[in-house]
Parts: C-alpha cells; structure tokens; sequence
C-alpha cells in the first residue's frame, strides 16, 4: 500500500530528482534511469559544457513533468500511479493530510519562484 503523503514529500523535498519518487511508486527502471541521468549531468558539469546544456536541459524537464503530474495526481485525488499509469492501492485515510501537504508545497513553489524572479540574477529590479 502506497501514501500519496510521502510520494508528495518525496517530490516536494526534491528527492525525486534523484528517481526516489519513482523506485517508491514501484517503477525501477525508470527511477534508476533517471538517477543516471542525474549522475551524468553531474559528470558532463566538467567534461563538456554542451553535452551538459542537452542532458542538463532533459533532465530538467523530467523532473518537472515529474513534479507536476505527481502534484496533479495529489489534487485529483487519483487513483493511478502519476508515472505507471497503473492502478495503485493508496491508503484510505491519506486525502486530507495530502491536499495539506499540497497546498503548503504549492504555495512554496509559487513564492520561491517569484522570489527568484525579483531578487535573482535576472531580476528586473537590479
């Protein structure tokens, strides 16, 4: 039996950029294919400055798609894996503390983006 609560914890503490979220939602491959594609963004950070824009690049959108289906899934309340598109047994008393949880995460992620936005390096306050 899965949680919606940790898989959203998983994602929104940034571990599933690591492929966590996947290998706890029982999708080894992929999870593990996604870990390399981290460590290869990692190597290719001091081997090749283009090789790193494309693998940092697909990366990054997989962890978005990632982070956005997960997040979608919590609101909807589904009961399909966000990535297996299987089926999943979730644990029954796991709505509410879950739509919590993605609420606060949300609001996080809305505030550090504009935060970035105003008082990062591209800001337009500068």
């Amino acid at each position: 039996m899965y949680s919606k609560t940790v898989l959203l914890l998983i994602e929104g503490l940034g571990l599933g950029s690591l492929g966590i979220d996947r290998l706890y939602m029982n999708c080894p491959a992929t999870g593990a294919l996604k870990f390399m594609l981290f460590l290869l963004v990692a190597l290719f950070w001091y081997v090749d400055e283009t090789i790193f824009n494309i693998l940092a690049f697909a990366w990054f959108f997989w962890v978005l798609f990632d982070y956005i289906s997960v997040f979608v899934n919590a609101f909807l309340s589904s009961p399909l894996n966000p990535f297996c598109k299987k089926i999943v047994n979730y644990s029954d008393n796991d709505v509410a503390p879950t739509f919590a949880i993605f609420l606060i995460l949300a609001n996080f992620t809305i505030l550090a983006i504009c935060g970035y936005s105003f008082f990062g390096p591209f800001s337009l306050f500068q």
